[in-house]
C-alpha cells in the first residue's frame, strides 16, 4: 500500500528495537528504586498510544504521502516497544523477590513469554493475513458472501492490542498490594558501577556476544516470514514459518532449558548452539522450495533459542558490582545492536541484491520496478524494489487501484496526492506486462535473500568461536571450573532482562 522498499521496512521494525533498549535502560534504575505500578501503567500508556498513532498511518498516507505515513509508523512501533522496555525494566527484578523455590519456575515462565506472544500474534495473523472478510473463518457465517474486501493489516493491530489490554485491567483493578515489589538493590547498585562492571575482559566478550546474538536472533527473526512468503509466494505460507518457529522456541524453553544444563555446561552448549545455528542459516540460504524451507528454519530456531538467555546466565555467574543493571545494560545493548543493525542491514542487503540481480538478467523490468527516490528516513539508501509495484503485479493493480478509489471517495484531487497519482501512472504503463515481470521479480528476490542469507552465516560462527575462546580464557583464569548453570541461571539467573 505504502511503497516501501525493505530497508525502509527494516527501519521501521528497527526503530521498535531501538525503543524497547532505550526504555530498558533508561527506566533501570528507576525500576529498582520505586513502586512498580506507576511504570507500568506508564508502558500501557505508551502502548495504547502507539496503537492510536499506528492506526494513523493510513489516514496520514492518503492525505500527505508515504513520507509522512513512514514516520507515522516509526513512531507508532517505537512508542509501543517502548513501553515494552519499560516492562521489561519493571519485571525482572520482581523475580528475585520471590521465594526461592519459586524462582526457577517463574524465570522459565517469564522468559518463555516472548515466544508466547509470538505464538498468538502469529495465530492471529494465520487466520486474517491474505483473506477477504467472508473468509475469515470466525465471520464467514455473518457476513455476505459478496463482501470480498481484503482484511485490512489495522485488523490484526487491534486484535494483537488484547495483552495490552489485559495488562492496563491487571493493573487498574488489582489490588497494589498484589503487585510484587522488586528485590531490593545491593547497595552501591548504580548504572556507573555496571558500566564498570563491562571494563572486566570476560564480560565485555559476554557484551558483545549479546550484540550479536540480538543482531542475529532479532534480526532474522525479523524478516523470517517474509522470506517464507517469498519462497512460498504466498503470505500465508509466511505465517505459517513464524508460528512454527515461534512454537518450537517456546517448547525448548519451558521443557528443554533446565534439563539441558544440568548435563552440559553453558559454554559448551553456547558452542554447539551457535553452530546448530550457522548450519540452519545455510540450509535457508540454499531452500529452494517451502518445505526445505520450513525445516531449515526449525534447525535454525533450535540452534538459536537459548543463545540470548544462556548468554545472560553465564553473565551472572561472574560477580558483578551492578547486580541487575549490569544485565539490563547487556541486554540493552543487544536490543540496540538489532534495531540499529540487524533488522536494517538485513533489508538492505536484500533489497541490494535483489534489484542488482534484476538488472542484470531484466533490466527493462528493473526500471519499471526498482525506484531510486530519495529516502523519507535520514541517512537511509532508497535503491530497492518498491513493495506496492510488485504487490500490484501479483493482484491484477488491486492495491494501486484501492488507493486510487479511496482518494476518489475522500474528494481530495486526484492531483493532490504524489505518492498515489504516480502509482496510477506506472500500472497504467507496466499493468500489460505485470505477469510476466512478476516472475522475474519473485525470482530475482529470492537470488538476492539467498545471497544475504549466505552473509549473515559468519555471525553465528564467529560467536561459536568466540564462546570457545572465552572458555578457554575462563578456565586458564580459574573463573570458570566446569560451572553447571540450573534452570534459574538458564533462564536469565537473576534480575536482568531476557528477551
Amino acid at each position: 500500500m505504502f511503497g516501501f522498499t525493505k530497508v525502509e521496512l527494516g527501519i521501521i521494525a528497527g526503530g521498535g528495537l531501538v525503543g524497547a533498549g532505550i526504555g530498558l535502560l533508561g527506566f533501570s534504575v528507576r525500576a529498582l528504586r520505586a513502586a512498580p505500578r506507576p511504570l507500568l501503567l506508564g508502558a500501557a500508556g505508551l502502548q495504547l498510544l502507539s496503537v492510536v498513532v499506528t492506526l494513523l498511518a493510513r489516514t496520514v498516507f492518503y492525505a500527505q504521502g508515504r513520507t509522512a505515513a513512514g514516520w507515522c509508523l516509526f513512531a507508532g512501533v517505537f512508542l509501543f516497544c517502548l513501553g515494552i522496555g519499560m516492562v521489561e525494566a519493571v519485571v525482572h527484578p520482581m523475580v528475585p523477590a520471590a521465594p526461592h523455590r519459586d524462582r526457577a519456575r517463574r524465570f522459565n515462565v517469564l522468559h518463555a513469554a516472548w515466544p508466547l506472544g509470538m505464538v498468538f500474534g502469529a495465530g492471529v495473523c494465520w487466520e486474517l493475513v491474505g483473506r477477504n472478510w467472508h473468509q475469515v473463518p470466525l465471520l464467514n457465517r455473518w457476513l455476505p458472501a459478496l463482501w470480498r474486501d481484503p482484511v485490512p493489516w489495522e485488523v490484526s493491530l487491534l486484535l494483537c492490542l488484547l495483552p495490552v489490554l489485559l495488562h492496563l485491567a491487571f493493573m487498574l483493578f488489582m489490588a497494589p498490594g498484589r503487585v510484587p515489589p522488586p528485590a531490593p538493590p545491593p547497595a552501591g547498585t548504580t548504572m556507573g558501577a555496571a558500566w564498570r562492571d563491562l571494563a572486566a575482559p570476560g564480560l565485555l566478550v559476554l557484551l558483545v556476544l549479546m550484540m550479536l546474538a540480538g543482531s542475529l536472533q532479532l534480526g532474522v527473526d525479523g524478516w523470517l516470514a517474509n522470506m517464507a512468503a517469498t519462497v512460498a509466494d504466498n503470505p500465508q505460507r509466511g505465517v505459517q514459518v513464524l508460528l512454527c518457529v515461534s512454537a518450537v522456541t517456546l517448547l525448548l524453553r519451558i521443557l528443554v532449558t533446565a534439563a539441558a544444563f544440568r548435563e552440559i555446561p553453558p559454554l559448551e552448549f553456547l558452542v554447539v548452539s551457535a553452530c546448530v545455528a550457522a548450519f540452519g542459516l545455510f540450509k535457508l540460504s540454499t531452500a529452494g522450495s517451502a518445505e526445505a524451507f520450513v525445516q531449515a528454519a526449525i534447525i535454525y530456531a533450535v540452534g538459536r533459542t537459548f543463545l540470548w538467555p544462556a548468554t545472560l546466565a553465564v553473565a551472572a555467574g561472574h560477580h558483578t558490582r551492578g547486580g541487575a543493571l549490569t544485565l539490563n545494560l547487556m541486554s540493552g545493548g543487544a536490543l540496540l545492536a538489532a534495531g540499529l543493525i540487524g533488522v536494517p542491514v538485513l533489508g538492505l542487503g536484500w533489497d541490494h541484491q535483489a534489484a542488482k540481480r534484476l538488472k542484470e538478467n531484466a533490466p527493462e523490468v528493473a526500471g519499471r520496478y526498482v525506484v531510486e527516490e530519495t529516502p523519507w528516513f535520514p541517512l537511509c539508501p532508497r535503491a530497492g524494489l518498491d513493495g506496492t509495484r510488485v504487490a500490484a503485479a501479483n493482484t491484477d493493480g488491486e492495491p494501486i487501484s484501492r488507493n486510487v478509489l479511496v482518494l476518489r471517495k475522500s474528494g481530495r484531487p486526484f492531483q493532490s496526492q504524489s505518492t498515489i497519482r504516480r502509482q496510477a501512472e506506472w500500472w497504467s504503463i507496466a499493468s500489460g506486462t505485470a505477469e510476466k515481470d512478476y516472475k522475474k521479480v519473485l525470482d530475482a528476490s529470492g537470488r538476492g535473500l539467498r545471497v544475504t542469507l549466505k552473509w549473515w552465516i559468519p555471525l553465528p560462527v564467529v560467536m561459536a568461536l568466540l564462546y570457545f575462546g572465552l572458555r578457554i580464557y575462563l578456565r586458564r583464569r580459574l573463573l570458570y571450573r566446569g560451572l553447571y548453570i540450573d534452570g534459574k541461571q538458564a533462564s536469565g539467573g537473576v534480575a536482568g532482562p531476557v528477551e
